[in-house]
């Protein structure tokens, strides 16, 4: 690879570059793995992707990003890849690179923004990146300061920050500084892509200019939310979860935020009102746990099953007569789109984020942190006929397959792109297929 050993100097040696599966590590002659597939002159235009993610399931994100190099391609745009060094080790990681042939880069753990900038710096400059595009702002800072190290040498970078998740609603002295100095006075040189409107309307709260704003929703990969591997009887079995009994699944990785509690509560209040309930909880941190052994009712555990997470995210779906969604904020759940895609009834809280599916066929609301409000959901979901039912989910599936496809986050994404590569690079001019706020 032509020029791979041009460039920063002593920090080369921390920057990997992993083509389809070779990798190198730019300053070193160490190369490891197979040949590497033929790329694009570095005279065509690049976007650069900083995404701080690393899960051990590429879920809904990866499978975006791939929709999204397919329509960059499309308008002669390269995509570039940089993860950070702990996704290396996941499965999904060397067949990503290699599937959408691309450059690809991990950064090391903790270096800090500027070295992270520098190397974002150098990466924009040998792939002639037009965007520096990052996900779940670890790489946020590093970006704008990249930005200002490459325009010392003349090159114009634009740079996006994707907000993915929601603002925590209680905030203290220095989240408020925070904010002032990232989104009030870095975020002027850059442009933001919140998932929901309430992410939005809270950037202008925290003093993010508002033109600089531009709403795109996330995107569902439909055919994998939707593979089975086995049939809900076996995993009912499998749980040991009898024939008659109505199964409630929630996700409960922050069992604060994902509200857990009002999970619990409303289970109690179902079997004490008679109904045979069992609550299959998602996750499997130590907080989880807690909750549930800690839980004043003891009765409740034998009807609480706490199972870790599945590629196959549809077995678990399907398994269940209800889906809940009891979060006390969300940025956009995929959670709830998912279940609908899998003809499952949601019962959610009323929460800002939660705005898109207001109208959605088959989504039932309650108020975050009332249980017995929960409860009286439940229990008129688990009335409703085979029939309505039945067309409730299909209405509701198509809703979101219409909307809410990887394929049109993929759009939207690259429509943005292309403003931002045609015009002047002022806000006014920089539309997506989604409004701006």
């Amino acid at each position: 690879m032509a020029g791979a050993n041009e460039g920063i100097g002593s920090n080369a040696a921390s920057l990997t570059r992993i083509e389809g599966f070779r990798v190198e590590y730019i300053g070193k002659e160490d190369i490891m793995g197979l040949a590497s597939p033929s790329f694009e002159t570095a005279s065509t235009k690049s976007v650069i992707h900083a995404a701080a993610f690393s899960p051990v399931y590429s879920g809904n994100f990866i499978a975006s990003l791939r929709a999204a190099a397919a329509e960059c391609r499309r308008l002669g745009i390269r995509p570039v890849w940089v993860f950070p060094e702990e996704a290396k080790a996941r499965d999904w990681f060397s067949q990503f690179c290699a599937e959408t042939e691309a450059a690809c880069y991990v950064l090391p753990r903790r270096k800090g923004h500027l070295k992270y900038a520098v190397e974002l710096a150098h990466i924009a400059r040998k792939e002639n990146a037009a965007i520096i595009h990052t996900h779940f702002s670890r790489y946020d800072i590093a970006a704008w300061l990249a930005k200002a190290i490459c325009a010392l040498d003349g090159k114009r970078v634009e740079v996006i920050w994707h907000v993915h998740s929601a603002f925590p609603p209680r905030t203290n002295c220095v989240r408020l500084a925070m904010d002032v100095v990232k989104l009030a006075l870095m975020g002027r040189a850059c442009h933001m892509v919140p998932v929901c409107e309430d992410l939005g309307r809270s950037l202008v709260r925290r003093g993010c200019p508002a033109g600089s704003i531009h709403l795109v929703s996330n995107g569902i990969d439909i055919a994998h939310a939707t593979q089975k591997s086995s049939a809900p009887a076996e995993v009912r079995r499998d749980l040991m979860i009898s024939d008659d009994s109505v199964v409630l699944l929630g996700f409960g990785w922050q069992p604060i935020r994902k509200g857990v509690d009002t999970m619990l509560e409303a289970l109690d209040d179902l079997i004490q009102g008679g109904m045979k309930a069992v609550l299959v909880l998602v996750g499997t941190n130590d907080d989880l746990k807690h909750y549930v052994d800690k839980w004043p009712s003891p009765s409740l555990k034998s009807s609480v099953r706490v199972v870790g997470g599945t590629e196959f995210v549809s077995d678990l779906y399907r398994a269940a007569d209800v889906f809940i969604s009891a979060s006390r904020y969300e940025g956009w759940c995929y959670s709830v789109a998912e279940a609908m895609l899998n003809d499952i009834p949601v019962a959610s809280t009323d929460i800002p984020a939660l705005s898109w599916a207001a109208d959605a066929p088959g989504v039932f609301f309650f108020k975050p942190g009332d249980g017995p409000a929960l409860a009286q959901v439940i229990r008129r979901v688990a009335r409703m006929s085979d029939h309505d039912r039945r067309e409730t989910s299909e209405l509701g599936r198509t809703f979101v397959s219409d909307r809410y496809s990887a394929q049109r986050w993929a759009q939207s994404i690259t429509s943005l792109y292309e403003e931002l590569l045609r015009c002047d690079g002022t806000r006014a001019r920089f539309p997506t297929r989604e409004r701006t706020l």
